[in-house]
């Protein structure tokens, strides 16, 4: 099933039992000078690598916007914009709760993390930053096949990646909160406000 239609679908089962797509409501206050045009770049070049339109790359900021239902018809920007593309002062002012926090943890030990990151910005504008900083310390592993050993990183990009974006697009922003990614030596947790 492609993924517009997956997001269609658990869309319509939402609204079915009775409860709204927060990310689909227009954001009051936001305007298009809150929005990061990089973030905003940055995706439409990952939507057009991914679909293999490279059409896409010749859309306008609004035009993109809309494509991707961030924006409205009329013109108004919603919450997803904000989360997805927002600059950090807008998201401070307009949806606080809006915020990812990596940690390190070389042990399980309670106490303070070995390092502490907060994003507040845009996702599409923190989204290589946060897997840099998971895959500084992604260790390998060794697979041996017959006489050749191959190098498997512990935490597969494509894995973790659709990981953090789930857990942004989905997370309940109605709830206080943020995003937690916990990494130790051995294992990465993402945590989200929110239930499935």
């Amino acid at each position: 099933m492609p993924h517009e239609m997956y997001v269609e679908m658990i869309r319509q089962r939402l609204l079915e039992k009775g409860e709204s797509d927060f990310s689909a409501m227009v954001c009051e206050g936001l305007t298009m000078a809150d929005l990061d045009v990089g973030a905003i770049a940055d995706f439409r070049h990952r939507w057009a690598k991914k679909s293999g339109q490279s059409r896409i790359n010749n859309l306008t900021d609004e035009q993109t916007l809309r494509d991707c239902r961030a924006m409205r018809r009329s013109g108004e920007l919603t919450y997803a914009a904000l989360v997805l593309f927002g600059k950090a002062a807008a998201i401070r002012e307009l949806l606080p709760s809006a915020e990812c926090v990596f940690e390190y943890r070389a042990n399980r030990s309670s106490g303070a993390a070995d390092e502490r990151i907060s994003y507040r910005e845009a996702f599409f504008s923190f989204y290589d930053k946060l897997w840099d900083k998971i895959n500084v310390r992604n260790t390998k592993q060794h697979y041996q096949d017959g006489l050749f050993v191959m190098d498997i990183p512990l935490f597969n990009e494509r894995v973790v990646r659709e990981a953090l974006l789930n857990a942004v697009a989905h997370r309940n922003y109605q709830m206080q909160g943020y995003v937690l990614v916990r990494q130790y030596l051995e294992t990465l947790n993402i945590e989200s406000p929110g239930g499935f």
